[in-house]
């Protein structure tokens, strides 16, 4: 439903019947139900992290190892083969692909454990300046543009600027990939009363409607080799700085990745 301000709204409506003066009367109250669905959602979000968590940590234990194993053992088969060989080939790939598990259990570690985020204050203009100058490369690679739109006074923000920089690079690296070539990805930082807004649009393939209300969960990926587990990563890194990830889209128009964070530590949006 929609409340009077036009917000959309979860609702429960209950239905009670009573005589009033001989007449049989029907009442309807309709609650809002918003918050509390909210609060079973996270918590059940809660829950399958924790589930995931244990299951991470038992992969890590069943596979890490073995795995380093397997490719030790390419490795040194690799050096007995001569450069370009057909068998050389075979070994590179296979190098790649234990490669792409490692990172994808990497990826899993890193979205179950609970890890705490050191925040500082920080000068998010340099902070923008600094990761742009160390992706200007993949940029150039893909005959993509990035361009930076900062305004001219900026706040300190409270930051772990190593992990705030995970999350520019789990979002931008998204938005190379939807761009065509000689694209462009801005990146927009302006300040309003109590939080600073930082947003990466492109103009690529744009997320279609449906895909983009499960484009948080773990391990939901539109890419064939993709973990799934970027964005949800980036999603709670921000939550933990108190702050919020949104994402808009349309097809065939682009993406905007907007992310919000409080000037106050305290704070949480």
């Amino acid at each position: 439903m929609r409340s009077a301000s036009d917000r959309k709204i979860e609702a429960e409506i209950s239905l009670s019947r009573f005589r009033l003066n001989y007449a049989v009367v029907y009442q309807g109250i309709i609650h809002d139900v918003t918050k509390t669905r909210q609060l079973e959602r996270e918590q059940e979000r809660r829950k399958n992290l924790a589930l995931i968590g244990e299951m991470a940590a038992r992969i890590a234990h069943e596979i890490k190892n073995p795995l380093a194993s397997i490719q030790t053992g390419i490795q040194l088969l690799e050096t007995q083969v001569a450069d370009g060989s057909t068998e050389k080939a075979y070994y590179d790939r296979l190098l790649k692909e234990i490669q792409r598990v490692d990172t994808i259990l990497k990826g899993l570690l890193s979205y179950a454990r609970q890890e705490t985020v050191a925040r500082k204050k920080s000068n998010i203009k340099a902070v923008i300046e600094r990761f742009a100058h160390v992706i200007q490369p993949t940029m150039e690679r893909s005959d993509v543009q990035f361009l930076l739109e900062i305004a001219d006074y900026l706040p300190e923000v409270w930051l772990d600027e190593y992990r705030f920089e995970q999350v520019l690079w789990n979002v931008t690296l998204n938005a190379i990939q939807a761009s065509k070539p000689n694209g462009k990805i801005i990146c927009r930082v302006h300040s309003q009363k109590k939080h600073l807004i930082i947003q990466i649009c492109d103009e690529g393939v744009g997320i279609p409607q449906k895909t983009l209300k499960q484009i948080f969960d773990p391990f939901f990926s539109t890419k064939p080799h993709g973990s799934g587990l970027g964005l949800a990563i980036s999603k709670r890194i921000i939550e933990q700085h108190g702050g919020k990830l949104v994402i808009s889209s349309r097809e065939n128009k682009g993406t905007v990745v907007s992310i919000l964070l409080p000037l106050n530590e305290k704070e949480k949006l």
